[in-house]
């Protein structure tokens, strides 16, 4: 190498270095380490919330060890309601709920066990 390549070899490995550190920063300062993360991760894979207009949003954080699980509604008097869809995998399901539900529940239907319940 000439003294022209090589002057130019080192401020190019300077930049890169510099600019690689920056990005190190930008991404160690965008992780969440706050303990409600890590609380939804060991607990149960499921996060479900009622939001306006009667639907139900829940939120699937890993795969199910079940593959025949469904949704159903709770209503007022704490039975069984209709049917409100299935979980296929991991990912975030909407549901309509009646207006006297009160809660939902998913079942394994093969295996005949309840997984999750709540209640709004």
């Amino acid at each position: 190498m000439i003294a022209s390549q090589r002057k130019a070899h080192k401020f190019i490995w300077l930049g890169l270095s510099i600019l690689i550190a920056a990005l190190l920063v930008l991404v160690i300062k965008d992780l969440d380490f706050s303990s409600s993360t890590l609380e939804t991760q060991k607990g149960l894979p499921f996060e479900a919330m009622r939001s306006e207009n009667s639907i139900v949003l829940v939120k699937l954080n890993e795969p199910l060890k079940t593959p025949s699980a469904l949704v159903y509604e709770i209503n007022a008097n704490k039975e069984l309601g209709a049917v409100l869809g299935e979980l296929n995998g991991k990912g975030e399901y909407k549901f309509t709920l009646s207006k006297n539900a009160v809660g939902i529940t998913v079942i394994d239907k093969i295996k005949n066990q309840k997984i999750y319940t709540t209640t709004f």
